[in-house]
């Protein structure tokens, strides 16, 4: 599925029927896992760290034994220098911004899903939070953000997707911050 999915648009109306509306993710890391043409699924079925490309690594899926964990065999020490196109494909504000060549797939606009959202929307209140957690980003999304985060990209990362979503969504939005695993 692609951002703009029919599941996310059911989800919002789904809610809204229920009497509620609904708190919305943003995806603010550059990449979101793209779907496997091979086996027909657009759900993120491809895996980041192949044994067969990076070498053994300390563990691997037990229904796929090249889908490693990014690990190297010491279970402490992360595989470096993966090709993040194996698995992911970069996300954009909006369609201003050429996907580029090396992509694998069809890039992905952040504009299409807020406004597929929209819709489904309507006239209540539009809820979103700016997520993936970016203090813990280096550890959970290493595939695509190697590194810790700093203070200033986190801070360059927020003011960067307040600025972007102001831009790409044209409704009345109720915008919170980045969600962060510190403090509880």
């Amino acid at each position: 599925m692609e951002i703009g999915d029919s599941d996310s648009v059911k989800f919002v109306q789904d809610a809204k029927a229920a009497g509620t509306n609904p708190l919305m993710t943003m995806v603010m890391l550059d990449w979101v896992s793209r779907g496997d043409p091979a086996n027909g699924t657009d759900n993120g079925q491809l895996y980041s760290f192949s044994v067969a490309k990076y070498g053994a690594q300390c563990r691997v899926r037990p229904d796929n034994s090249d889908a490693g964990n990014g690990q190297k065999l010491d279970c402490s020490t992360n595989v470096t220098g993966n090709d993040v196109n194996d698995a992911h494909v970069p996300i954009f504000d909006d369609n201003s911004t050429s996907c580029p060549a090396s992509a694998l797939g069809p890039c992905v606009y952040r504009k299409d899903w807020a406004t597929a959202l929209a819709a489904a929307f309507g006239a209540a209140p539009h809820f979103y939070d700016m997520d993936n957690e970016i203090d813990i980003w280096g550890g959970t999304h290493h595939d695509v953000h190697p590194n810790r985060s700093a203070y200033d990209e986190m801070r360059s990362v927020a003011a960067g997707g307040f600025t972007g979503m102001e831009r790409i969504i044209t409704t009345k939005v109720n915008m919170r911050g980045s969600i962060s695993c510190l403090g509880g």
